[in-house]
């Protein structure tokens, strides 16, 4: 099984949404591949809903704070503190602008405090 990306129209907001498409690998299909995360056993599509089960059981039932959106702002700050441009974040995302990506996505983490007092050492060495 293959999963291809479809541009279409939301009907409801008038804007383009990506939509999956499945087919079985021996047909040729004039789409761009999809290389999904979710899928069954059968390798067909399955979303987050799997995912998300576990991540009520750990908040409601083990009592650790979190929720499955957190997965985008580590994603997103571990990429910013990795070097990643933050553009190509930005687009990864799907976000429509840097700034967004930046206010609402990235953490400062340890590491990154840790790296700005050793910029500001050197600086004052030199």
């Amino acid at each position: 099984m293959k999963h291809y990306k479809k541009i279409v129209e939301n009907p409801y907001t008038k804007k383009p949404e990506t939509k999956i498409v499945n087919a079985y690998a021996e047909i040729d299909v004039a789409l761009p591949e999809a290389h999904l995360v979710f899928l069954k056993d059968n390798g067909i599509f399955e979303g987050t809903d799997s995912c998300k089960h576990a991540f009520k059981v750990i908040h409601y039932q083990l009592g650790i704070q979190g929720r499955f959106h957190d997965f985008r702002d580590t994603h997103a700050t571990r990429l910013i503190e990795a070097g990643a441009d933050i553009k190509a974040v930005s687009k990864r995302l799907g976000h429509s602008t840097v700034e967004f990506t930046y206010n609402i996505y990235v953490r400062v983490t340890t590491k990154m405090e840790e790296e700005i007092v050793n910029k500001f050492e050197e600086f004052l060495a030199a």
